[in-house]
């Protein structure tokens, strides 16, 4: 997934809609404080049923808790990526999908990206006329990320 620490750190699984593979994510958890759908790829899904392995959790429990189900804290995602000998930062996460989108899918314009990662319209005149979010084509941006970043 492409987003900040923190909004992944404060997921719960009242905001996840399996069904049509969204996560909900409300303006308190969003750095620009604007709540934000995030469509969810096939491997951020197999993620979600493996935390979830069997289990029914509560609408309000965090996906990813710490110990005794509190949230974690912003460096255990640094130090799970070193323990695993990984060279990546978590933070830089956003700005990697941002190249590989840019890079690896052309085809796509580039306010699809920007929408992706929540990024607001900054021309009011643009922003006032052009109110899509662009679900479908984030649905193939994303796929296609999950896909690549599965082999890494």
């Amino acid at each position: 997934m492409r987003c900040a620490s923190r909004e992944i750190r404060a997921a719960r699984w009242g905001q996840i809609d399996l069904n049509k593979r969204d996560w909900n994510r409300p303006a308190d958890i969003m750095k620009g404080g604007v709540a934000h759908s995030v469509t969810l790829s096939g491997a951020a899904m197999t993620l979600l049923e493996e935390v979830k392995s069997g289990r029914k959790p509560k609408h309000d429990e965090l996906i990813f808790a710490g110990r005794g189900g509190a949230m974690l804290s912003d460096m255990t995602m640094n130090k799970v990526l070193r323990s695993a000998d990984q060279p990546y930062d978590a933070h830089g996460f956003r700005s990697s999908f941002r190249d590989w989108a840019a890079e690896k899918m052309p085809e796509l314009p580039d306010p699809v990206a920007e929408a992706a990662l929540a990024h607001a319209v900054p021309d009011k005149v643009v922003r006032a006329y052009k109110r899509t979010s662009f679900v479908e084509m984030r649905r193939t941006l994303l796929e296609r990320w999950g896909c690549s970043s599965a082999r890494i």
